[in-house]
């Protein structure tokens, strides 16, 4: 077994098996480097038998069928410790990025038949700054749209949002990128 110095971080299942193994390195020698090394168990003995998924469902969550919510946010590590500050019965599942979201829609008949009729969007709130994550954020809406789930924007305590949405606007318009103004600044 060979091992980079950084973090490792299970991707886990939503019954609580190990899918894949993440390493977030600590450092990156040359440019291009890839931050997060991903592996695959499919081939290890004993391993999941359901085929691979790059979504991730913290090991705590509360069980669908009780949860109050479904909560996306991006990364596995951010979903263990939102769950952790949550409190609350709530299921949180993780995609990797923006632009890797093919697995989660599989869920959706799982969403279904336990009552949620939504699922929340607590991905980066660059959503609203970034044309690409902005992007990817609406199709995800869309797709989620025509399978019959509503995607509920969440945002940051509001004294908290205004504070960092005026840092995040700044360093956009510095950047010359457009700035989307969130539905709920106007209310």
């Amino acid at each position: 077994f060979w091992c980079v110095p950084g973090i490792l971080i299970p991707t886990r299942n939503l019954a609580g098996q190990i899918v894949i193994w993440q390493v977030r390195k600590d450092t990156l020698h040359r440019k291009g480097d890839l931050r997060y090394i991903t592996v695959s168990n499919q081939k290890l003995p004993g391993h999941v038998t359901e085929s691979v998924s790059r979504c991730h469902f913290p090991l705590s969550n509360t069980p669908l069928e009780k949860a109050s919510r479904v909560i996306i946010t991006e990364g596995p590590l951010k979903a263990d410790v939102a769950l952790h500050l949550y409190r609350k019965p709530v299921c949180f599942l993780a995609i990797p990025g923006i632009s890797t979201t093919k697995d989660m829609f599989r869920y959706v008949p799982e969403f279904k038949k336990h009552g949620h009729t939504a699922v929340y969007n607590a991905l980066d709130m660059d959503r609203f700054t970034n044309p690409n994550v902005r992007s990817g954020s609406e199709t995800i809406k869309e797709k989620f749209k025509k399978q019959g789930i509503e995607l509920m924007d969440m945002y940051w305590g509001t004294h908290y949002a205004v504070s960092k949405y005026t840092v995040l606007a700044m360093v956009a318009r510095y950047r010359q990128v457009p700035v989307c103004i969130p539905p709920h600044a106007n209310a």
